[in-house]
């Protein structure tokens, strides 16, 4: 008598095996977007304390006299805005530089973020010559912004 055994996995057992597969996908991937969202909204805001930090710099580096080309604090902004190259906007990074950051000479901002506008920098001070002033937006997301202030004497 010839037996001949077969082994393998039944129909059943592999649809078990693919429904949970796809599960775990479903899940892995609405906490990936949620972490990217997350992450997206974090560099903003860190943008926004490291151009507040540049600024106590330049502030320093104005009352110093240091540097030749920042005795105003339009001057300052100027004299460094060249070198932002690097400054990449967290939505969309085809933004750099100077795209990804707006100079008002006046303040107030604008009051509302947008589609159009997540995660763009403002920057505005209401006079030239100290005292003066500087307020930086960065726009999170669509509908919030994250706001520094900084007394540039």
């Amino acid at each position: 008598m010839n037996k001949s055994l077969q082994s393998g996995f039944s129909l059943i057992e592999l649809l078990v095996v693919v429904a949970i597969i796809g599960i775990l996908a479903a899940v892995g991937t609405v906490g990936y977007g949620n972490y990217v969202s997350q992450t997206k909204v974090k560099v903003v805001k860190s943008n926004v304390e490291s151009i507040v930090a540049v600024l106590g710099t330049l502030n320093g580096v104005e009352q110093a006299g240091v540097d030749e080309d920042c005795e105003t604090l339009a001057q300052c902004i100027n004299s460094v805005s060249l070198q932002v190259n690097n400054f990449k906007n967290a939505y969309n990074i085809s933004a750099r530089g100077l795209d990804a950051i707006s100079f008002y000479n006046t303040t107030p901002l604008p009051t509302e973020c947008s589609l159009e506008t997540r995660g763009q920098i403002y920057i505005g001070y209401t006079n030239i010559i100290p005292p003066s002033v500087v307020t930086v937006m960065g726009c999170q997301n669509s509908t919030t912004s994250y706001n520094m202030t900084y007394n540039w004497n």
